[in-house]
């Protein structure tokens, strides 16, 4: 079984490219970069679709805490008729943001962008912020 799990793992899809700075700590990544594959009906893939497949968070090392946490998942799970979904919680996992798309792309460039605009913002979290995400 050992074995078999390495050829899983060598044979799985390579992890969709995030630019990831720094003060941000991946605490899971099974985001791959492949799209669903539905043949006459069957889903083929759905052992890559999912609700747990990112959580970053930024840590602060100046007051010492994790400030934000981003969660990717696929709803509803294993399902052809799911979609990404994408939140941004505080550090008492209060809900900021969402944003919902089926397009690997899109996500993957809004969890750069999110990533980018609080990075850069933070410790301003704020209504300007809220309308760049």
């Amino acid at each position: 079984t050992k074995h078999l799990y390495l050829i899983q793992f060598y044979m799985s899809p390579d992890l969709v490219p995030l630019k990831i700075p720094t003060a941000w700590i991946v605490q899971l990544n099974d985001f791959r970069d492949v799209d669903p594959i539905i043949e006459n009906g069957v889903f083929k893939n759905p052992e890559y679709f999912h609700e747990d497949l990112l959580w970053i968070q930024r840590f602060s090392e100046q007051k010492n805490f994790i400030q934000y946490n981003i969660y990717l998942g696929w709803f509803p799970d294993e399902s052809a008729d799911g979609q990404y979904q994408l939140e941004l919680e505080d550090e008492n996992h209060k809900e900021l943001h969402f944003y919902r798309s089926k397009s690997k792309s899109e996500i993957m460039e809004k969890i750069n962008h999110w990533l980018y605009l609080l990075g850069n913002n933070p410790f301003s979290f704020d209504e300007e912020v809220l309308k760049k995400l």
